[in-house]
């Protein structure tokens, strides 16, 4: 799946991803539910597919769910990888890579331990930023 992004259409997919979480979505489901329509599919699998990814897994405080949901979102918006294929895999694993060090360079870490802050304003914001960092990212990758 060969996806194009404009510019207008990267603006407009950062103001996605900011009104989902206001809509009360965690991380990774704002920003993967971002791009749904790009991927051929609804709200609601989309949702419950990453639902359980918010708060670093859960809670468990690991991988920052903004990052998640972009890495999800490259997966589906990137061609398959074959079963077995080692040089596919290993491509498909250095975007991955890339967009997670990209990721990590400008917000600080890729769990949420080493993201979040204390006061519960200042952590709104900051994941408002990561989400919309991720957007970045994933426009990037697919080559928008």
């Amino acid at each position: 799946m060969a996806v194009k992004i404009t510019p207008a259409q990267r603006e407009e997919l950062i103001k996605t991803v900011e009104a989902l979480h206001e809509r009360g979505y965690n991380c990774a489901q704002s920003v993967f539910l971002t791009f749904a329509p790009l991927m051929g599919l609804d709200e609601l699998s989309a949702q419950k597919l990453m639902q359980g990814f918010g708060g670093g897994m859960g809670g468990l405080g690991e991988a920052c769910g903004a990052l998640s949901g972009a890495v999800a979102a490259l997966g589906m918006l990137s061609e398959a990888v074959t079963p077995g294929n080692q040089e596919e895999k290993e491509r498909f694993y250095m975007r991955v890579k890339v967009l997670g060090e990209a990721f990590a360079a400008k917000a600080g870490g890729t769990r949420c331990p080493e993201l979040k802050l204390e006061d519960p304003e200042e952590r709104k914001k900051a994941c408002g930023s990561f989400m919309t960092l991720a957007v970045e990212l994933v426009t990037k990758a697919i080559g928008a």
